[in-house]
């Protein structure tokens, strides 16, 4: 009696191994599977949209090389070059978190602290 009842239970266990779950074609890989042959409950996942950037971009110097910067906080104020459509333009004044940026991003006339 044991031996049949363990008998019987090795074919469940098998035949239930063997069958798929949501019809046939199913194999649990969604990446490879058509969109008709998912079960309803499967969503494809949305397109991974990568977070801004939390950094400043990397200051460059005139020929293009990025240039290393610490990032400590020593405000200073320079004056850059802008670039008008029409009619030349003054420079204008920017603040910079210390005088390294301020350098690399080609400023001049550059003094402590803020820009009024």
């Amino acid at each position: 009696m044991k031996k049949s009842l363990l008998v019987v239970a090795s074919l469940l266990l098998l035949s239930a191994c063997q069958s798929t779950p949501f019809g046939s074609g199913y194999t649990g890989r969604t990446e490879s599977a058509p969109a008709s042959t998912l079960p309803p409950f499967v969503q494809p996942l949305p397109p991974v949209i990568e977070p801004p950037s939390p950094l400043p971009p990397v200051p460059v110097d005139q020929n293009g090389v990025p240039t290393a910067c610490t990032m400590e906080y020593r405000p200073v104020c320079g004056k850059v070059a802008i670039v008008c459509i029409t009619t030349p333009c003054n420079p204008i004044d920017q603040t910079f978190g210390n005088a390294c940026m301020a350098k690399a991003s080609n400023a001049y006339d550059i003094r402590e602290g803020e820009c009024k």
